[in-house]
């Protein structure tokens, strides 16, 4: 049930809760990871954008496309990743979501070692989430609008929290709490940094994962074996 909710949230808050399994060989080590999701923002220089609509126009955008084509993406990963690239990857601070999963040796890998790690890791998602797409047309997320507290446009506000529910089509039950952390850009756009289903934060989950390598390269090596094993 918690990977479907997971897989489930990923097409709603889209593309990075879904479950997989990480296998790397590192001092005796072994690890499993579980994705985390995400969504998009736009805005100009001087205007920003309320976060809901934010989440609404993107989020929901990807839910509808990936629960109306889920037979192609089924057989076609590379659209899977053409829509992720396209409607989610903008609205993602990704140099932000990887530091908080690999820690310090973030910081002091090479441009390409974070370039690869960044593309691996998208590509592990993709392929593990096209596996289980079906489960996610059973599924919808909805987010709530902001308290007026949130107060989102003030230039002091530099991050907010969206919270929203999960739950199953057709079912009583009242669903799963869902919060989508997001952080103001320079540019005044909004940018996911990380969420989390049920008080469990998925870049937490990341994070207990990918610490305990010993590199930014040990972590592309241990995705690379992933993609591999589920081309």
């Amino acid at each position: 049930m918690k990977k479907i909710l997971i897989g489930a949230t990923l097409a709603a808050t889209t593309l990075l809760t879904t479950p997989y399994a990480i296998a790397h060989d590192n001092a005796s080590n072994k690890a499993n990871a579980k994705a985390i999701t995400a969504s998009p923002t736009t805005s100009d220089d001087q205007t920003v954008e309320n976060p809901v609509h934010v989440l609404n126009k993107s989020v929901i955008t990807i839910q509808r496309l990936l629960t109306s084509q889920t037979k192609e993406l089924e057989k076609n990963p590379k659209e899977l990743l053409h829509i992720v690239r396209t409607h989610l990857i903008p609205y993602m601070d990704l140099d932000d979501i990887a530091g908080n999963m690999l820690g310090k040796k973030w910081n002091s890998a090479s441009a390409q070692d974070k370039k690869e790690f960044i593309t691996g890791f998208m590509n592990m998602l993709v392929l593990l989430y096209s596996k289980n797409i079906a489960q996610v047309g059973d599924y919808e997320l909805k987010f709530n609008p902001l308290r007026p507290s949130a107060d989102w446009k003030s230039p002091n506000t530099k991050n907010v929290q969206v919270t929203g529910v999960l739950f199953k089509k057709g079912s009583e039950s009242k669903g799963s709490n869902v919060v989508v952390y997001l952080k103001k850009t320079s540019q005044n756009t909004w940018k996911i940094y990380d969420v989390a289903i049920e008080g469990v934060s998925i870049i937490q989950n990341y994070r207990s994962q990918f610490r305990s390598l010993a590199s930014v390269s040990a972590a592309i090596a241990a995705v690379k074996k992933v993609n591999e094993r589920n081309k």
